[in-house]
């Protein structure tokens, strides 16, 4: 997968259903957390201009369902997440 960095997300409650962190939980590109959910906003990819989650899910075919890795949370100062499907 690729690095994917959050640049805006809105914290979202959502009842808890057993879904892994990180997992895409709607085409709005909801994401689950530990404690409810992400719904997130703008991102970027490696080399490439910031875009609205919904260009970004336009462009992609990315599943509800798929999961992102956060990774090296501790050591960046803007998590960046991996997608795997």
């Amino acid at each position: 997968g690729e690095a994917i960095k959050v640049l805006d997300a809105v914290p979202v409650s959502l009842p808890s259903d057993g879904a892994l962190p990180g997992t895409l939980l709607d085409l709005d590109f909801t994401i689950s957390c530990g404690k409810g959910a992400l719904n997130v906003k703008r991102l970027q990819r490696p080399g490439k201009a910031p875009l609205s989650a919904r260009d970004f899910l336009n462009g992609v075919d990315l599943p509800v369902g798929t999961v992102f890795e956060i990774s090296s949370i501790l050591q960046e100062k803007e998590p960046s997440w991996d997608a795997t499907s």
